[in-house]
């Protein structure tokens, strides 16, 4: 975890930040270990989701895809606002950020796949 205040690491059994003394309740740290797990959890959704509504393209249910690649762009802008704004190590942020882009990615062209194909 990072310190909110100067940024340094703090080991997840420390109470205070080692280098500014700020005081880091046990509360603080549940809220920031659960939306880092709901940000993965939506990251990892948001893939799964991209990956359906492209087969739901390939195997012409243009509805599905549409759908499906909605709910997928919309957990993968979700898991990114999430990973943004909290205090968790780059490495992590890097993963659970690039997972939710590649999801994102495969959804909004499963999205525009589908529109053509409804449409045309």
């Amino acid at each position: 975890m990072q310190c909110p205040e100067c940024g340094c690491d703090i080991p997840d059994d420390e109470l205070f930040c080692e280098r500014c003394g700020l005081s880091i309740s046990p509360d603080h740290k549940k809220d920031i270990l659960s939306l880092n797990w709901r940000a993965t959890r939506s990251s990892f959704a948001s893939l799964v989701f991209g990956i359906i509504a492209l087969a739901s393209v390939v195997f012409k249910y243009e509805l599905f895809s549409i759908v499906f690649s909605l709910i997928g762009l919309f957990l993968s802008s979700y898991s990114m606002g999430v990973i943004v704004s909290i205090d968790i190590q780059k490495r992590q942020k890097i993963i659970i950020f690039s997972v939710a882009a590649i999801g994102s990615i495969i959804s909004a062209i499963s999205f525009i796949f589908g529109l053509q194909s409804q449409f045309t």
